[in-house]
């Protein structure tokens, strides 16, 4: 056997079927069967269906049927399989995800690391949330209590979930510049609706509440350890009362 191996005859056949499992060898790795075109769009599927899981068990707290009703897709295993990578989410459905939960669509592609969206702190954008159903809180910092910082919230029942909007802007009850003229935002719009500074809660919330809300990702997930700020509370009912009577002022001026 091994004199036949090394004969001519078996050098020659051994030789030849080197050649043709080296050919298989290239013809297996070569470039474009290494990362083709559908392994591309199944990494971003898997990607962006985990964050939505993460999202909507994590932050939100809803089961696959309560999302699959909002955002009216007909079978809970559809969601399933887009959670999944296994199809990926349909654009129109994306969409109206990010729109009515307030979502970065630069969180889901993976590029911010802050989920919501925060309202511009505004009159407009205030008013608008009024006149959609949406009740305002401020809510206040536990710590750098010399500051007595806060943010302007909206909320709104929709159905059994309460949909959550937190403001841009820092305020404080310590200020007497633009972190008071932020929240006096808030209050002038409530006095143009004839509302009273009872129709606002103030409410200090935890530290990771608060941390939650620089980092762009609270949804109210300390619904119940939250307790009235009281320090705050006594100076924003101090600045209703005198924009009310500075109004009161004006208009009899005017």
């Amino acid at each position: 056997m091994v004199e036949w191996l090394f004969s001519g005859i078996g050098a020659t056949l051994v030789s030849d079927w080197l050649k043709k499992r080296e050919s298989r060898k290239q013809n297996l790795f070569c470039p474009q069967s290494i990362q083709p075109l559908v392994l591309t769009d199944s990494s971003y599927a898997l990607s962006l269906g985990a964050r939505v899981r993460f999202i909507r068990t994590e932050i939100l707290n809803l089961s696959l049927r309560q999302l699959s009703e909002i955002l009216e897709i007909e079978k809970v295993s559809s969601l399933e399989r887009f959670e999944l990578g296994v199809e990926e989410f349909p654009l129109q459905v994306l969409k109206k995800f990010e729109a009515y939960f307030s979502i970065r669509p630069e969180y889901l592609d993976g590029i911010s690391k802050g989920i919501f969206l925060n309202f511009h702190l505004c009159s407009s954008e205030v008013e608008r949330y009024l006149s959609q159903g949406y009740t305002p809180l401020i809510l206040c910092c536990p710590s750098e209590r010399s500051e007595l910082f806060c943010r302007v919230v909206f909320k709104k029942h929709d159905g059994a979930f309460l949909k959550v909007v937190v403001g841009n802007l820092l305020c404080s009850f310590a200020s007497s510049g633009g972190g008071q003229l932020n929240i006096q935002i808030l209050i002038q719009a409530l006095l143009q609706r004839n509302a009273s500074y009872t129709d606002v809660r103030v409410l200090k919330v935890t530290n990771r509440a608060w941390e939650l809300m620089r980092q762009g990702s609270y949804y109210n997930q300390d619904e119940f350890h939250r307790s009235a700020d009281w320090d705050c509370q006594d100076v924003f009912v101090k600045w209703f009362k005198d924009c009310e009577e500075s109004n009161k002022r004006w208009n009899r001026v005017c």
